[in-house]
């Protein structure tokens, strides 16, 4: 039997091109490590419609690159475009799309997030946008060019950085027996000086999780300027500290399992109970600031006090009064 196969019979057809770009690429900001955030997040996007009462389409998983961004493919037909660079698709931008995004970390270091982006959008969404009420970030950035991305937020199964200065809480909302957690409260945190304000104003927030847990990894305060000239060692050093909290009602997108967070980052302030006073019965005593020490080295737990805010005996939580 003769093989009469030869090379030269073969005919190479050209594979078929096709480009695509993406219409939504989100960067994930980590405050605490100051760098952006990819692995091990779950992020998925799906359209919704104009009244942002239902959603559109299929949900479509965003995919990490290599610059730090998750980009989406497969939100709208106009990704596909030709070859050509004349043709590509912002020479004609492609109608506004509303898109509901949710976000959950596989491993358990920041607490899940639900909001609304819009597309097409050029380059990656960093927490800021004209269809939002309130820039997604917190503190909001002192120059436009400081958002590097949309705010994570700690959660209490991280592993606290060594080199930070730690919060942790318990929040529950009211006075009764049995309290029902503050789920999602966001916690303000700025430094207490008798002097003239730094350059850099002290000033950070944390956001509790659905059962009212808080974990708040923050750099130390600035040391303030000792009245003799004569600075304590570092593991001395105490810094006085004035806490806010803002609770309220918000609201959920659909098909979301967490608050929107442009709602959470506009929760009202409210009271915190600084300590039961000692009548009988007791009644919980509250103001709108909470004054508390941190110490260097060791963790500042934010409880309610028993018979006087300087006593010892502290309830296991912190209580508020919405």
């Amino acid at each position: 039997m003769t093989n009469n196969f030869r090379a030269k019979d073969i005919v190479l057809q050209p594979l078929e091109r096709l480009a695509i770009q993406t219409l939504l690429g989100i960067r994930f900001w980590d405050r605490v490590q100051r760098q952006p955030v990819s692995e091990g997040l779950r992020v998925t996007a799906q359209r919704l419609s104009a009244d942002r009462s239902q959603r559109l389409g299929r949900l479509v998983s965003g995919r990490p690159t290599p610059s730090g961004v998750i980009a989406f493919f497969g939100l709208a037909p106009e990704e596909r475009v030709a070859d050509d660079p004349a043709q590509q698709i912002w020479a004609t931008v492609p109608a506004e799309r509303l898109v509901a995004i949710d976000l959950t970390d596989r491993l358990d270091r920041f607490l899940p997030l639900s909001f609304v982006a819009r597309l097409p959008l050029r380059g990656p969404f960093t927490g800021i946008g004209d269809w939002l009420t309130t820039p997604l970030l917190r503190p909001l950035p002192a120059e436009p060019g400081e958002h590097f991305g949309v705010d994570l937020w700690s959660a209490a199964t991280r592993p606290a950085p060594a080199d930070r200065a730690v919060i942790r809480a318990r929040l529950v909302s009211g006075d009764s027996a049995t309290p029902p957690p503050a789920a999602f409260a966001l916690v303000a945190v700025n430094q207490v000086l008798a002097g003239p304000p730094p350059e850099a104003p002290y000033h950070h927030f944390g956001l509790a999780d659905a059962n009212g847990s808080l974990l708040l990894p923050l750099p130390y305060p600035p040391v303030p300027e000792p009245d003799d000239g004569d600075y304590p060692s570092l593991e001395q050093q105490v810094f006085n500290l004035e806490i806010t909290v803002h609770y309220g009602p918000t609201t959920t997108l659909p098909g979301s399992a967490v608050p929107n967070l442009e709602t959470i980052l506009n929760q009202p302030a409210v009271a915190i109970g600084s300590h039961w006073d000692s009548s009988d019965p007791p009644v919980l005593q509250t103001g709108p600031t909470l004054t508390a020490s941190l110490q260097f080295g060791r963790p500042l737990i934010l409880r309610t006090a028993l018979g006087s805010p300087e006593a010892e005996e502290k309830e296991a939580v912190l209580r508020i009064q919405p």
